[in-house]
């Protein structure tokens, strides 16, 4: 009796563990009555449309799809309103598909008469393209779901957590090795991107005298060349200068040859007629002296 109840226990586990397996979440279940609605709506809005094509006027029929979609368009602004102040990504994608779904209705009537379709045939085509589009998406959210209620059952993740080595906290004794190594790196950093730019400083002073080395000596040359032209010129212009003072020289020597001569004979007339008054001038001197003691005597013999 014992055993029977305990394999009846373990069924009943097995069943329930099942049924949650198979459970699926009420957001999941919101999302795809959601999107199932909505697909109803568009379903609903292109039949009333296909109904109105028979009935009404086309102008009338216009008037009216341009109404729905100025409705449809003014959904899509405040879901996307609400999506911007709440963060939330699934209203956003409800104003996208309301803001086609508008942009769709206004152009049903261009692609009509642009295309020559059916109208009937090409709203029934439209509204099986929004069907398809939405039940695609409610498979996608359901298996979403489906996926994260299963790993919420699994029991692997604890065992993982379970398994792992537990990470014994640092010691302060650890902690200094530690922070000693990361200054040691970040000082090792330093000076390799000093030496870097020592090297590169280096580099760059090395290439700043090559250059002005070069640029000196191609100065030089020019001044050199500039200095050994002006000097020929400067050679040449001596040259005739020295040229064209021998020339006035020697015509200057040979001038003052020619009027020194008649001087030179003048100056001698001169001097020798000097000498010769000279020596008149003392003898009568002498004459005059020796005669004056005679006279005297013989005036005091009288």
């Amino acid at each position: 009796m014992e055993t029977d109840q305990k394999e009846n226990l373990k069924i009943d586990e097995t069943k329930e563990k099942n049924k949650e397996k198979n459970k699926i979440t009420d957001v999941t279940v919101n999302k795809i009555f959601y999107n199932v609605l909505l697909a109803i709506i568009f379903m609903i809005y292109f039949f009333v449309l296909n109904i109105g094509y028979g009935a009404i006027m086309v102008q009338r029929l216009e008037k009216d799809i341009q109404l729905f979609a100025g409705v449809f368009l003014i959904i899509g602004l405040i879901f996307l309103e609400k999506s911007y102040k709440k963060d939330d990504g699934q209203k956003a994608i409800t104003a996208i598909e309301f803001l086609v779904m508008s942009i769709h209705s206004l152009s049903i009537m261009h692609v009509v008469t642009r295309y020559k379709f059916d109208f009937q045939i090409y709203l029934t085509a439209s509204s099986y393209v929004f069907a398809i589009y939405y039940v695609l998406k409610s498979i996608i959210i359901y298996t979403k779901g489906r996926k994260e209620c299963l790993d919420e059952l699994r029991d692997v993740k604890d065992i993982v957590k379970k398994d792992e080595p537990i990470k014994k906290e640092a010691t302060k004794k650890e902690k200094q090795k530690v922070l000693e190594k990361v200054d040691v790196q970040n000082e090792n950093k330093k000076v390799e991107k000093l030496k870097k730019k020592k090297t590169e400083n280096a580099s760059n002073k090395k290439i700043v005298a090559q250059k002005t080395s070069t640029r000196k000596a191609s100065t030089q040359k020019k001044s050199m060349q500039k200095k050994s032209t002006q000097k020929t010129e400067t050679d040449k212009a001596i040259d005739e200068k020295n040229v064209t003072k021998k020339t006035t020289t020697k015509d200057t020597t040979n001038k003052k040859a020619t009027t020194e001569k008649p001087k030179n004979t003048t100056t001698a007339q001169k001097s020798t007629v000097k000498k010769a008054t000279s020596k008149n001038t003392t003898s009568k001197k002498a004459t005059s002296k020796k005669a004056t003691p005679k006279n005297i005597t013989s005036k005091k013999q009288d």
